[in-house]
């Protein structure tokens, strides 16, 4: 009997004693109630904390604690044949977790049996240590709008040593704030509104009356003003409080701190008006009490690998790094400027006499090191204010939360919008693969396979990757739940392998011969460059089609009814505008008449305000989403603001289809984009409607479902559940392909430490062959060879911004052109094709940054091999183990890649960017096509280049598209060698007479500058700033005898532009208002614009003051009223001018001159230019600049063009000019052009779309 009663309870397991299972290469032991093992081949694998439940305000409880006070609960341990179960049993809660054996993997489940608190999440495992020993990589998701997945190297998860950490932020509460100023300051509503600011009486004795009235146009959201008492200095402030604050508790120095976190305006946020006060402020500073920073150390506190940007303040570490270098009161106090990279360092410099200024770049947030040490580090910096030390604090709640040190990295993601739940730990020969067993929806609102949102995070421990995976619930007191499986699978080797069998779980399957019936559609739209065209009118629209590569997807939100993100979910009836809903129809039908494929933007995914729409007004709040107390769940996007709403209500569903018949059937769209169906994460929605409160957004899902029925249709971003119905996805690259301007720190470099991290393009393994990937439809594009490079390497097809009249910008045509030619021969080949290889050549060599070469293979031999880095790659011995012919192997390993080179090879195609005989970077795309080479070459005129070809190319014919034109061909074996003609543009020459003497004797022109000044008008500021101009640039010219009249009649001014050389035509003609171009209300604005080129073309001098060139058009009545038009950048185009976007404003920088500024500038004016700043955030992009004289920084402040001719067109680089500074510039040019035979206008060498016929 003793030996029968073990046998008798088998089932039942002591918490002590170990359950196992095995499937595979994989061991399950459960090695106590809380912790396991898992063996993958020789690889032990430690559970530590088997699971954890989650609670809506309570603690939470896992494995280990479930049996100890309060919880008091019981664990027992079922051992079946194929499954273990794991019982827990408590008052407050009773639960299952299940290990269940599912062929070659292990599903592991929970089901919540019993609660009586609310439960909002659950993890299972929520501690899993996976060695660093034998690793190779971790594949992790990424969220859908910023890349197609991760991998992250041994090194990510060891400890990063001191000095080499980045920084985590811990809340420390009010007590900072209160050991300072004795109690808390004034904690407003945090969207307060944005208020006009005033300068305070106290402030005017500070500031100038210039930056008064600058800062008195500027609204700022002040919401963390002082308490009574707590300043003892206001120097500017709006209705909420004081926005700039000082106090010297008691002592010497200052304490200043901005007190809100900035306004909504364009991109800038506030950060303009912080460093105008912050330099202002110093200036009188150094005005008033010099001694506080004369021949002192000014600090920046800048953290070696700190954060990009604070908390609450609008303004970027980057901003004051590039800022502080050049500030103007540096220079003048003779201090010396300095970074505190460390907390030691901040504390040490607090303690200096030598240093006399130190800012805080990070808001709310202090860079001490040490929460515990806060108080104590505070007391530094209040005995340094009272020594005569100056500290910034520059938004938010100061001292809220302090930065330390973070030795391990870490990675969270939540599914949805992660591209995939699935994760995937590489060991050699073994590999385990994580992954949720949610199969995709069959059908619309298919109930029985709603999906549960969860989240994955990784974290180093130094010896393992710590793994957790939760699902988010909401589980209400007396319900039950049970989870879907999670299932572990270690037979699946690669993440290539172990992802087919993801996609066959959960049913990822279709192609896009499923999804695009229509004939003659699909073959298009694998050759289409998406084209946004940013036009306001649809006659314009119209117009700018004929200028487009046939063929192209044109991509437009202009129609909408109340602009862009207004109204929603209202789309119709068209914005007056954009025209009328006939002109919709009409641009439509012409769309598809040229040959293109019309895709307009919609977005009913919420609900606008300010104001509301006839929908919305209707409905009421029934269809919004609601948090949990039942009230709206708000959204906002720049300054427009709305309600999430609920899909399951008939009012959203009505509106929804309302907007997809309209766009499919009544104006026949030939592909209709629907934002954010791929970029919406999940989100707790407690409408009674939402099926499941914890929502992952199938509601919407189903609706594009129904949607793709009818319509192709695309979305922005994308994660695998949208795969099996989207055609296109507009996205999943922000971090992936490189943005410009505010985008470009998104790129997975500025989040990762270099060389420990790579891509992995998880979504594009379960789903190139289902969609067509581009760049974000609205914002992102392929301007620039480092996209294309990238842009191939993942697979996605060409796309571009096009502007009103970026058909009179030469290069923007040459690079559509060019960007045409690789989508039809390359990008179409691997459209809708299975991805099958995706690898870096340069792993385990010396190389630094071996992750920047990537070698890429798509079903149908499309084989592309790509550098995405800035330095030149040698291919030799690199590609032996792919997929290119051993001809073009042999080949290849006497290449060298250039910065964002690549080769691409298709059976029919060719396509690269390589060195040409003179080693300069050219791109070549070409295809046979009826026995002639098809394509363009993207080169300068008079280069020569090679490139290997099949052999049946060597009978086709080489010829330019263009018959003036003869180009010179030749196959030596394989290789077809092109020497292009030199290519001839049509410039205005200048007259020998301005090659050989100063205009001053030839007597051609008159000694007058211009300043547009147009009579009575009525505007804000613009008078008194063309007073400036006026009084400036008469001191600088008078000594010259150059006068400075006005031209106040407009007319006048069209007559002066049409004018040729003659001594009735002023010598320059000053445009006074930055952006804005004055013009007259009958005269196009981009006739008017044209006019001006024309002067210039014929030696007219025209100067803008700052900015981008022409973005706006003033024009003026004989009333002095106006009519402004936006024009963006299609007025500079006409130029062919492009400038970097981005914030609006940037920190002021040194201005240097050039050689050539020296030669043109006298001594005594580059000894005044030595000490000016500006910022310089618009140089000139296009065309190349030959004549540069001043720089700003690294970029170009001033750096005339001759356009087609022989004048010039000069404009300062930036915004926020000094006038006086700008004047004695402006003055400068004019006199030298004045007294010297000009410069021969140069014939740069363009980059010349040369097409192939």
């Amino acid at each position: 009997m003793k030996h029968l009663l073990p046998l008798l309870m088998l089932p039942i397991l002591a918490s002590a004693q170990p359950a196992s299972l095995q499937v595979a290469n994989l061991t399950f032991k459960l090695e106590s109630e809380a912790t396991a093992t898992l063996k993958l081949g020789n690889n032990a694998i430690r559970i530590t904390q088997l699971w954890q439940v989650n609670f809506i305000d309570h603690p939470p409880v896992n494995s280990t604690t479930f049996t100890k006070e309060p919880w008091n609960g019981k664990i027992t341990v079922k051992q079946e044949p194929n499954a273990i179960v794991i019982q827990g049993r408590s008052n407050d809660l009773d639960l299952d977790i299940i290990a269940t054996k599912a062929g070659d993997a292990l599903d592991f489940k929970v089901n919540i049996v019993k609660t009586k608190i609310h439960v909002s999440h659950v993890y299972l495992p929520h501690a899993t240590e996976f060695p660093i020993e034998g690793m190779d990589k971790v594949v992790f998701p990424h969220r859908g709008s910023e890349s197609m997945g991760l991998a992250f190297l041994p090194e990510f998860f060891r400890k990063h040593a001191d000095g080499n950490t980045k920084w985590n932020q811990v809340m420390s509460g009010d007590k900072g704030y209160i050991s300072l100023f004795g109690a808390p300051l004034q904690s407003l509503e945090d969207h307060t509104p944005i208020l006009p600011l005033r300068v305070t009486e106290e402030g005017k004795k500070w500031y100038t009356e210039g930056l008064i009235n600058d800062v008195e146009r500027i609204s700022y959201r002040v919401n963390r003003p002082p308490a009574e008492g707590q300043a003892e200095l206001s120097l500017v402030e709006n209705d909420s409080g004081s926005m700039l604050a000082g106090t010297r508790f008691g002592g010497k120095g200052w304490l200043f701190r901005f007190t809100g976190n900035g306004n909504d305006t364009y991109n800038d946020n506030g950060r303009h008006v912080m460093r105008y006060l912050f330099n202002a402020t110093m200036n009188a500073i150094l005005q008033r009490e010099p001694e506080l920073v004369t021949k002192k150390r000014i600090a920046l506190a800048s953290l070696k690998n700190g954060p990009l940007h604070g908390g609450w303040t609008p303004t970027p570490v980057a901003d004051w790094e590039n800022y502080f270098p050049g500030a103007s009161f540096i220079r003048e106090a003779e201090a010396e400027f300095v970074r505190l990279e460390s907390p030691e360092a901040i504390r040490s410099a607090l303690q200096d006499p030598n240093v006399g200024l130190i800012l805080n770049p990070y808001g709310e947030i202090y860079p001490g090191g040490d929460a515990s040490k806060l108080l104590d580090d505070l007391k530094l910096l209040k005995a340094f204010v009272q020594r005569g030390g100056i500290w910034w604090e520059t938004g938010g709640f100061p001292f809220f939360y302090v930065l330390i040190p973070q030795p391990y990295e870490s990675f969270s993601a939540s599914y949805p919008s992660a591209v995939a739940d699935f994760v995937h730990f590489a060991y050699g020969p073994s590999g385990l693969a994580i992954f949720g067993v949610q199969p995709l929806m069959r059908k619309p609102w298919d109930m029985e396979r709603i999906v549960n949102p969860t989240s994955l995070d990784i974290a180093g421990l130094g010896h393992a990757a710590n793994f957790t995976h939760g699902w988010m619930t909401a589980i209400n007191p007396g319900s039950a739940w049970k989870s879907p499986p999670l299932r572990w699978q270690g037979n699946l080797s690669t993440p290539k392998i172990a992802l087919e069998e993801v996609a066959r779980v959960q049913e990822i399957k279709g192609s896009l011969e499923d999804k695009v019936t229509k004939p003659g559609i699909l073959d298009k739209l694998k050759g289409a460059v998406l084209v946004r065209t940013g036009i306001a009118t649809a006659e314009k629209q119209i117009e700018a089609l004929k200028h487009l590569p046939k063929g192209s997807i044109v991509h437009y939100t202009e129609y909408l009814k109340g602009g862009f993100d207004k109204q929603y979910p209202d789309h119709l009836p068209v914005n007056p505008r954009f025209g009328s809903d006939d002109d919709l129809a009409t641009f439509i039908k012409a769309c598809q008449d040229s040959g293109h494929l019309a895709m307009p933007y919609t977005n009913t995914s919420w609900w606008c305000t300010d104001p509301k729409g006839p929908t919305f007004e209707q409905a009421g709040e029934a269809p919004l989403a609601k948090n949990r107390n039942g009230s709206p769940r708000k959204e906002r996007y720049g300054n427009n603001e709305g309600y999430s709403i609920c899909f399951y209500h008939p009012a959203v569903q009505d509106a929804h289809r309302n907007v997809s018949k309209d766009m499919s059937e009544k104006y026949p769209n030939d592909i209709v984009l629907q934002d954010q169906v791929g970029s919406r994460s999940w989100l707790w929605n407690f409408n009674p409607l939402e099926p499941n409160f914890a929502c992952g957004n199938d509601g919407m899902l189903s609706l594009s479902m129904e949607d793709a029925q009818n319509v192709p249709i695309a979305t922005e971003n994308g994660y695998d559940r949208v795969l099996n119905f989207e055609t296109m996805i507009c996205g999943a690259a922000w971090g992936m392909i490189p943005a410009k301007a505010q985008h470009e720190t998104r790129h997975a470099k500025y989040r990762f430490p270099q060389g420990e991290w790579e891509f992995f393009p998880i979504l594009s393994y379960l789903g190139h062959d289902q969609c067509i990937f581009t760049t974000h439809d609205l914002g992102h594009f392929i301007s620039t060879p480092d996209q294309v490079a990238a842009a191939l390497a993942f697979g996605y097809a060409m796309s571009y911004y096009w502007h009103q009249n970026s058909h009179q910008n030469p290069p923007q045509v040459h690079w559509l052109n060019w960007l045409d030619a690789l989508q039809k021969t390359i990008c179409a080949q691997y459209a809708g094709k299975k991805l099958l290889d995706f690898t870096y050549p340069q792993t385990g060599s010396d190389h630094q940054k071996p992750h920047e070469l990537i070698y890429t293979q798509f079903q149908g031999n499309v084989t592309i091999v790509a550098n995405t880095g800035e330095t030149n790659v040698p291919l030799k011995n690199l590609l032996a183990n792919t997929a290119f012919t051993k001809e073009e192997r042999d080949w290849l390993d006497t290449i060298t890649l250039p910065p964002f080179g690549f080769y691409a090879s298709v059976p029919n195609a060719r396509a690269a960017r390589i060195f040409d005989k003179e080693g300069t970077p050219v791109s070549i795309a070409v295809q046979l096509k009826n026995k002639n080479i098809d394509g363009v070459v993207l080169a300068p005129s008079a280069t020569t280049l090679q490139i290997l070809v099949p052999d049946s190319w060597k009978s086709a014919k080489v010829n330019l598209l263009d018959s003036k034109y003869a180009v010179k061909s030749a196959f030596k074996g394989n290789i077809l060698e092109i020497t292009l003609p030199k290519y001839q543009d049509d410039y205005e020459e200048m007259p020998v007479d301005y090659a050989t003497k100063a205009p001053k004797t030839i007597k051609a022109t008159k000694p007058v500058v211009a300043i547009v000044s147009p009579k009575d008008l009525k505007h804000p500021h613009l008078p008194a700033d063309i007073d400036l101009w006026e009084k400036h640039l008469k001191h600088f010219l008078s000594e010259e005898g150059i006068d400075v009249i006005r031209i106040s009649d407009l007319g006048e001014l069209v007559r002066l532009l049409k004018l040729p050389p003659s001594p009735e035509r002023p010598f320059a003609i000053v445009s006074p208002a930055g952006e804005t171009v004055f013009g007259l209300p009958e005269i196009k604005p981009l006739d008017f614009i044209q006019m001006i080129k024309n002067y210039v073309n014929t030696g007219g001098i025209w100067w803008g003051t700052g900015g981008y060139p022409f973005f706006y058009y003033l024009a003026v009545r004989s009333d002095g009223s106006t009519i402004f038009t936006h024009l963006g950048g299609s007025g500079s185009s006409i130029f062919g001018i492009t400038c970097p976007g981005g914030p609006v404003d940037q920190p002021k920088r040194p201005l240097t001159l050039t050689e050539e500024g020296k030669r043109w500038f006298s001594k005594q004016r580059a000894e005044r230019l030595k000490y000016a700043t500006a910022n310089a955030q618009r140089p000139f992009l296009t065309p190349p600049e030959t004549l540069v004289l001043v720089k700003g920084g690294k970029d170009n402040y001033v750096a005339p063009i001759r356009a087609d001719g022989w004048g010039f067109l000069f404009n300062l680089g930036g915004f926020s000019v000094d006038k006086e500074v700008a004047s004695d510039i402006i003055a400068g040019t004019i006199i030298f052009l004045w007294n010297n035979p000009w410069p021969q206008p140069p014939t740069p060498p363009r980059q010349v779309a040369w097409k192939l016929q």
